[in-house]
């Protein structure tokens, strides 16, 4: 998706379980992981530009909850998140609650969590979570929701979100069967695949949308300037640190001497704010295509070094090198320093340790 709109910033929100349970020794309840969720994207600058949310299963109760929390808000950015919000596509969203907990717990007990228990027919909090976003949507003039239910049973066993429960209970928002289970309804097997050419399509009417009506975008803010000259405030581990963790050590001198010469210019153009802009939005690029392409598919996923050198040179270096960013071209070399300034910088990272 990525690939088909260079135009648009991709951000991923998710945790994998097995770290959290190290972070914080419990689940965090569905209310706190929307304010927390709020703060992360506020945090990196999302509110500024229009906003369409993907979401599967739990994501999208947490999104809803999210822009409840958001609409009205005395926070600026919180409430302009609310406002900038175009589109939410609901991947299997349970919008009311689906008999599933007793099923789970008997034929899949590896599911069993709080979440899922909050899903079950004994509690209203999926009511009053429905009835509260709708009147957010009856707020936004242009926000569009789209709802998708899978069609299959996960493992043969139970269909987790029937169609009645995908429906968020938005006039004009009917639930479309997508040939799929619970789990691979968000993972399309390509560009052909059903559910990838709508949620595409309507990303496609978005942009439409945001590029008509340029009040939706902040211009006094240069959204590509997430501000790259600080440190990110998470894993403050330093390129020496970070490559080693990745057993990439013997890389160590090579990546630091190609940091350093990526700093030096990128701090030098502070006075120079036409080409600063232009690597800020490098910079930008860069650290969104190695998420999406590299870090979230390979390296949390123990790929291996090869699989994971081949990913940055076909996803990252390649599709940016000698390509013209704002007024200036750069070259494949510019791209691999960057990548490694990003890594001193905190931005990326190259293991799933911290």
């Amino acid at each position: 998706m990525a690939e088909d709109h260079p135009d648009v910033r991709v951000c991923t929100f998710g945790y994998p379980a097995s770290k959290f349970k190290k972070w914080i020794k419990k689940e965090l309840d569905i209310f706190e992981l929307a304010k927390l969720a709020t703060e992360i994207l506020c945090g990196k600058g999302v509110c500024k530009r229009p906003i369409i949310f993907v979401t599967h299963s739990l994501g999208g109760i947490i999104t809803k909850l999210l822009l409840n929390h958001c609409h009205g808000s005395s926070d600026e950015q919180a409430a302009a998140l609310a406002a900038r919000t175009l589109r939410v596509m609901f991947l299997a969203t349970p919008h009311s609650a689906p008999p599933l907990p007793q099923v789970v717990k008997k034929e899949l007990p590896g599911w069993s969590s709080s979440h899922i228990t909050a899903l079950s027919g004994e509690t209203t909090v999926l009511e009053y979570i429905r009835d509260t976003y709708g009147k957010y949507v009856a707020s936004n003039e242009n926000l569009k929701n789209v709802a998708y239910y899978e069609s299959q049973k996960l493992s043969g066993v139970v269909q987790v979100v029937p169609m009645n429960c995908a429906n968020p209970g938005i006039s004009g928002t009917d639930p479309i069967p997508i040939e799929a289970d619970h789990i691979n309804i968000c993972k399309p097997q390509s560009k052909e695949s059903a559910i990838y050419t709508s949620v595409n399509r309507h990303i496609e009417q978005a942009k439409k949308l945001a590029a008509d009506t340029p009040e939706l975008s902040d211009h006094d803010t240069q959204i590509a300037a997430e501000g790259y000259s600080e440190k990110a405030d998470y894993d403050r581990r330093d390129l020496w640190e970070k490559m080693n963790a990745a057993d990439r050590e013997n890389r160590y001198t090579y990546a630091n001497s190609r940091q350093n010469s990526f700093a030096r210019k990128y701090m030098s153009l502070g006075l120079q704010p036409g080409t600063r802009s232009d690597y800020d939005l490098l910079l930008s690029e860069v650290e969104q295509r190695f998420q999406a392409q590299v870090y979230f598919p390979l390296v949390c996923k123990g790929a291996t070094e090869e699989e994971i050198d081949n990913a940055v040179q076909e996803k990252v270096i390649e599709p940016l090198a000698n390509k013209k960013i704002g007024a200036t071209t750069f070259g494949a070399t510019n791209i691999q320093s960057a990548i490694y300034f990003l890594t001193e910088q905190c931005h990326i990272r190259w293991d799933t340790e911290r």
